[in-house]
């Protein structure tokens, strides 16, 4: 049985969403980033290099960036804790017993 588990666990390539707060955080910081930096480069490059709009390099677009940070850094946090457990509050899960009886397999006869 212990040869079978180490087989799987050799073929699988992801960890376990495990960690510690601080790495959550680094995490989600670190998304943020490369989403909101990497999607406002890319506009920008495309707005002023076909259109030769250069107003994207302009203060409200960073100000849109910065909205950005602030509301998907502080989701993304609390979004891995809560699929961590850290923040959970226990009662939303329990342990039921529950019943259920096999349907028993039997043998077929024809007609007659």
């Amino acid at each position: 049985m212990d040869s079978e588990n180490l087989g799987r666990q050799s073929m699988v390539y992801s960890r376990e969403f495990n960690g510690t707060p601080k790495l959550y955080l680094c995490a989600a910081i670190a998304s943020g980033l490369y989403l909101g930096l990497g999607i406002y480069l890319v506009y920008a490059c495309i707005c002023y290099y076909f259109a030769g709009d250069a107003s994207v390099f302009s203060f409200r677009y960073l100000v849109y960036l910065g909205l950005f940070f602030a509301i998907y850094i502080p989701f993304a946090y609390r979004t891995m804790l809560k699929y961590d457990g850290l923040k959970s509050s226990g009662d939303s899960w329990e342990q039921k017993e529950a019943r259920v009886k096999l349907i028993e397999r039997k043998e077929h006869r024809r007609f007659g």
